[in-house]
């Protein structure tokens, strides 16, 4: 009998350690290196049973983005709901995620994937567009307070992301305080 007749089916199971080997490959090789061969020889899987979840690499991609993108809006939903309501709880619970200290393996390939692939960045422009644009309809006189403290939030992401600049825990709470209160501004 052959090892696959033994080997259990998880078929769940398998497909997120593929997606888990992937986001290694493109954040410890880079995007360019990401191959199906490659993802099915660190996963220890024949190309087949590779292709049997991702017939290609841009399916493969596609799964990548979209488990980086489920990964985060429970995240983001669970912040929203701790804001009291208010026309800028969505800003508020964006700042929090984005100062949180978040899976970096993650971050930093959502980073590299926003960089790479213009259609991960559009998919995530259009998300932070319903944001800006929620946010307006809440509070049109804060709109631009807001979307300055998004930027500022995002800037800090890509910086703690990007190992660009090193914050402590004190320094990282401060900032994230202070962004804060500015989204409260008359």
């Amino acid at each position: 009998m052959s090892v696959a007749h033994h080997r259990s089916k998880q078929p769940e199971q398998l497909r997120a350690q593929l997606l888990d080997v992937a986001i290694s490959i493109i954040v410890e090789d880079g995007y360019q290196a990401l191959t199906l061969d490659k993802v099915a020889k660190r996963a220890g899987v024949s190309k087949g049973g590779l292709q049997y979840h991702f017939a290609s690499k841009a399916a493969l991609m596609d799964a990548v983005c979209d488990a980086l993108c489920a990964m985060y809006a429970p995240i983001f939903d669970a912040a929203l709901a701790e804001e009291p309501e208010g026309p800028s709880r969505i800003t508020r619970a964006y700042i929090r995620v984005s100062f949180a200290d978040l899976d970096p393996l993650c971050t930093k390939a959502m980073l590299i994937l926003t960089l790479a692939m213009p259609e991960f960045a559009r998919k995530h422009g259009e998300w932070l567009t319903e944001l800006m644009t929620q946010d307006e309809a809440n509070a049109p006189k804060l709109a631009q307070i807001l979307l300055l403290c998004r930027l500022a939030a995002d800037g800090f992401w890509l910086a703690k992301t990007s190992n660009a600049l090193q914050f402590d825990a004190s320094t990282r709470i401060a900032l994230r305080d202070r962004l804060l209160s500015l989204t409260e501004a008359a």
